[in-house]
C-alpha cells in the first residue's frame, strides 16, 4: 500500500475515533458478543412526522458544543477518501451504487444539515447516508438485517485504541476482522 494511501487511512481512522465520541455505540443490531459498532450520518427518524435525524447522543454533544459545531471539518474530504477507494473496485459499479444511492432521496452523511431539501444531484464524492464502524474486535451473532443497503464494503486495519492513528508497525494484512 502506498504511503499516500496508508495516510488517507490514517485520516480515516483518526475521524471515526474523534466522532465515536458524540455517539453510543449500537445495540441494536444482533447479539453483541464483542467490541462496539458505532454510526455517523443520517438514519430515519423514529419521532413521528420528522424524516431523518443524525446519530448522535444529546449528552455527550452537550458536553462538547463547540466540537459538535464544527462537525463538519473533513467529511467531505472523507467522503472522498472512501469514493476512491471504491472506484478502485470499477467506476461501473460505483456509479451504480451511487446511482440507486441518490434514487433513494435521501442526505449524504456528509451533509452536515438537512432542511428537507435534498438535493437532485449528488456530488461526486457523495454515497451513502451513514458510515458505521467497529472497534476493539466488534463481533455479534449471526443475523439478518431486513433493511440491510444493497451494498457493504468493509475495510479492516488496526489502529491505536488511544489516539485513533493507523499502527504502521504492524503487518497491512488483517484477516477476519481482527
Amino acid at each position: 500500500m502506498s504511503e499516500v494511501k496508508v495516510n488517507q487511512w490514517d485520516e480515516l481512522s483518526q475521524f471515526v475515533f474523534c466522532k465515536k465520541r458524540f455517539t453510543d455505540p449500537i445495540t441494536t443490531n444482533g447479539a453483541l458478543l464483542e467490541g462496539f459498532m458505532f454510526a455517523i450520518g443520517w438514519r430515519k427518524c423514529s419521532t413521528k412526522n420528522e424524516q431523518f435525524g443524525l446519530y448522535g447522543s444529546v449528552g455527550k454533544i452537550e458536553n462538547a458544543k463547540d466540537e459538535w459545531r464544527n462537525r463538519g471539518t473533513n467529511l467531505s474530504s472523507v467522503g472522498c477518501i472512501l469514493v476512491q477507494s471504491l472506484q478502485y473496485f470499477g467506476d461501473n459499479l460505483f456509479q451504480k451504487i451511487q446511482n440507486w444511492y441518490s434514487s433513494l432521496g435521501v442526505p449524504s452523511f456528509d451533509q452536515v444539515n438537512y432542511e428537507g431539501n435534498i438535493p437532485t444531484n449528488q456530488g461526486a464524492c457523495e454515497f451513502a447516508s451513514a458510515l458505521t464502524f467497529t472497534i476493539n474486535r466488534f463481533k455479534n451473532s449471526p443475523h439478518l438485517d431486513k433493511d440491510a443497503f444493497l451494498y457493504a464494503l468493509r475495510w479492516w486495519f488496526k489502529a491505536d485504541k488511544r489516539t485513533g492513528q493507523i499502527k504502521r508497525d504492524v503487518p497491512k494484512q488483517c484477516t477476519g476482522g481482527n
